[in-house]
């Protein structure tokens, strides 16, 4: 059994739904042949993001990881390649910090690339006719932070997982159904 390890993020900046939130909640539990889907929230709190992760990694053993969180001014799924090694942040997190031109990583490089062929999803995704884009830039916040912090600690500790980031567009953007639609999709893509 292949477990995937969904993460979302809660509401933040004074919104009161985030569809990453819906969507892991959505797919926790939903077993897809002989993959286990297991969906967790993660706080947007950029203390809390490194250690959430690390303790998901350990607790759940995952074989992947799709991380999502919410890309506001988007309409589109964006399929992010790289998390950089900073957080620049102008919209404080849940616990009101705002971070500027903070290394996430003193010893780490610049930038860290997911490790799930995202090529790959995106012919699927294009298949489906969902609409998306690969991204280079995952961003300055949380879902940054989170990305590159996975990525490092999967590669520190020599772990057999695949990862990646999903940005998802708001809900009024494109329907959480067809959301949902596109991380099953993505993981369908993984098998083989």
């Amino acid at each position: 059994m292949t477990r995937v390890l969904v993460t979302g993020f809660e509401p933040f900046n004074g919104a009161t739904t985030n569809p990453s939130q819906s969507i892991a909640q959505m797919l926790d539990g939903e077993v897809r042949g002989d993959i286990e889907i297991v969906g967790r929230v993660l706080r947007v709190v950029f203390a809390l993001v490194p250690d959430a992760i690390s303790n998901l990694i350990e607790e759940v053993r995952p074989n992947v990881v799709i991380a999502t969180g919410l890309a506001a001014s988007d309409t589109v799924i964006r399929l992010e390649w790289f998390g950089a090694n900073k957080i620049e942040s102008v919209t404080p997190d849940n616990a009101g910090v705002v971070l500027q031109a903070h290394p996430i990583d003193l010893s780490g490089p610049a930038v860290r690339q997911s490790t799930i062929d995202l090529k790959n999803v995106a012919a699927t995704l294009k298949k489906a006719k969902i609409p998306y884009r690969l991204s280079f830039n995952a961003g300055s916040h949380c879902c940054n932070l989170l990305l590159y912090t996975m990525l490092g600690q999967i590669e520190d500790r020599n772990l057999p997982i695949q990862a990646a980031f999903v940005h998802l567009p708001p809900e009024g953007a494109m329907p959480v159904e067809q959301m949902a639609e596109a991380l099953r999709l993505v993981i369908d893509s993984l098998e083989g």
